[in-house]
């Protein structure tokens, strides 16, 4: 009974913590779940592309590369702006 007492707190304090998320995590979150939906995909990686966090370019481009995977001259067009990507986790 204890236990289960803590691991409601426990959950209690990470719902209470959610709310108070920054904007910019929130955004990643939601970039992120668009990412995953296949319904969303195709918007969310052009999106993605574009996002200003480099995880979520690293994990768009990562998904373009599956997409065109067949297509060598469409993945390197997605490519071509990441060549000057300053961001070491691109």
């Amino acid at each position: 009974m204890k236990r289960l007492v803590f691991a409601l707190a426990a959950v209690a304090a990470c719902a209470a913590g959610a709310t108070d998320m920054p904007q910019d995590v929130r955004h990643r979150q939601e970039v992120r779940a668009a990412l995953a939906d296949p319904a969303r995909r195709d918007a969310a990686i052009e999106s993605g592309l574009k996002d200003e966090d480099p995880l979520v370019r690293r994990h768009a481009l990562y998904l373009a590369y599956e997409k065109h995977s067949a297509d060598r001259s469409a993945a390197e067009a997605i490519a071509k702006p990441f060549l000057a990507d300053p961001s070491p986790s691109v």
